[in-house]
């Protein structure tokens, strides 16, 4: 990033609402890890993936979760199973 030459003002009231809004996605933040890590005890106390290693499942899981999980060109949402090319049980 870079600076105009000229001296940079800022409101005040930018920084109190942008403090807010970077406090709030930290919270948000601390959800997802705490949801993230309750649904990987779940898979792994319940065997919800076979074949794959430990360290592996938990990479694309994550993936899923945070980069992969959205909706098709028809308006679909792909499922964990079918993102990682998996078969049901």
């Amino acid at each position: 990033m870079t600076r105009d030459t000229n001296k940079t003002i800022i409101k005040a009231e930018l920084d109190d609402k942008a403090y807010a809004v970077g406090d709030f996605i930290q919270q948000l933040a601390e959800v997802q890890d705490q949801k993230f890590e309750a649904l990987w005890q779940e898979c792994k106390e319940k065997e919800w993936v076979k074949g794959m290693d430990e360290e592996n499942a938990k990479d694309w899981l994550f993936d899923y979760l945070f980069n992969g999980w959205g909706k098709d060109s028809l308006g679909f949402h792909k499922t964990f199973s079918e993102y990682v090319g998996g078969d049901w049980e």
